[in-house]
């Protein structure tokens, strides 16, 4: 067959330069037409205030009177005050009523990071709703799991109560550290080690900058890592790997949600695959890491210590759907608080000076996000539990 003339193929060319165009502009004015439709979105939000949230009443009030077009944000402690053209519902734990009593409703905003088994049921039986939750307690949580590991670590709890017990006696001069010998081993330097944290998001993303910042060299463990690569801070490797980094792990940091895949990701197989003497924070969740085999391993010497802030038993939380009545923080069996090597925290790392500011903030920005662009930041995924 021959080949086109000249004048043939350049013509051909145009047609197809042509074409080509014609289906780039096709394109933009839908990408234009979807964009402009999701911007038409009203953002109206209802924050259901709980009674630990007072602080919050000065900034929403400022928060409020500087929101942009088309973003109104109004609140209170009673349901019925609600507006029933509401769009977005904010509360810690909705319920079915609430939820099915505003009819516009489009997305719900836990304003914490953790939404509640309760909550998820109730989103997954109603799908046109999304789920969003906050991170505005990353920088707090991150800043504890790195001083409870310094105090695992360099055994300041025992070195404290020591001090102390040596000034109440006032006729003996006290016990200097360089004094110290006997049964007392020296405390392990960091810089140097390697660290696995367990969970590389908003929190776990800030401690490995930390412990790099230590000089530790770090290793993070994400599922959504398709293959070992250096991101900068950490080498990030897939899951399938957990196995081959708790060898290598001296410090081991747990910054996992609760999830179905996540509970007792860590038990004692992965324990006994630690180093002897290896150190292990909790910020996550408590049903990350076995009960039983964690207090085993720190009892028997295979851990060298810990810094925990997660739980196995909470008291009974008003307004939160989550607890127990009249328990410990761990189980009969398990008597963490008689370890002198574990550093307990009672679930504080949402804790900080300037929560409610952090907290206003980030539902501020996310709502006007929404309204810009059509969609709320921080979509939690019911089903996978993040």
């Amino acid at each position: 067959m021959g080949g086109m003339t000249g004048d043939a193929g350049g013509a051909y060319v145009c047609v197809c330069m042509r074409l080509v165009a014609a289906s780039l502009a096709a394109t933009a004015a839908a990408v234009y037409l979807v964009r402009r439709r999701r911007r038409r979105w009203s953002v109206v939000a209802f924050y259901l205030l709980h009674e630990a949230d007072v602080d919050e009443l000065p900034l929403l009030e400022a928060a409020a009177a500087s929101l942009s077009p088309g973003v109104t944000l109004s609140w209170d402690t009673e349901m019925s005050r609600a507006p029933p053209e509401a769009t977005v519902f904010v509360a810690r734990l909705p319920s079915a009523e609430a939820l099915d009593s505003l009819k516009r409703l489009r997305a719900v905003i836990v304003p914490f990071a953790g939404p509640t088994v309760t909550t998820r049921l109730l989103l997954r039986a109603r799908p046109h709703l999304s789920l969003h939750n906050a991170h505005f307690n990353a920088q707090s949580t991150s800043e504890l799991a790195v001083g409870l590991l310094l105090a695992a670590a360099k055994g300041v709890l025992a070195r404290d109560a020591r001090l102390r017990a040596e000034s109440l006696r006032g006729d003996q001069p006290w016990t200097a550290g360089w004094a110290v010998g006997g049964t007392s081993a020296p405390p392990p330097t960091l810089g140097g080690r390697t660290a696995l944290v367990l969970g590389y998001g908003a929190v776990g993303g800030r401690v490995a900058k930390a412990l790099q910042g230590l000089g530790m060299h770090v290793l993070a463990c994400r599922r959504s890592a398709a293959r070992p690569h250096f991101d900068g801070v950490a080498t990030v490797h897939p899951s399938a790997d957990l196995d081959a980094l708790l060898r290598r792990a001296f410090v081991l940091v747990v910054c996992l949600p609760g999830t179905a895949d996540t509970e007792a990701l860590v038990g004692a197989r992965q324990l006994a695959l630690l180093p002897v003497g290896a150190l292990l924070v909790n910020v996550g969740r408590g049903s990350v890491v076995e009960e039983a085999p964690l207090y085993a391993a720190l009892r028997d010497g295979q851990l060298g210590g810990a810094g925990l802030d997660v739980w196995y038993n909470y008291p009974m939380l008003k307004g939160q759907g989550l607890g127990n009545e009249g328990c410990g923080p761990s189980s009969v069996g398990c008597p963490f608080h008689e370890l002198p090597n574990v550093v307990m925290s009672p679930h504080c790392g949402q804790l900080s000076d300037s929560k409610a500011r952090d907290r206003v903030a980030e539902l501020v920005g996310m709502l006007e996000e929404g309204a810009r662009c059509g969609e709320i930041p921080n979509r939690y995924d019911v089903e996978r539990g993040y």
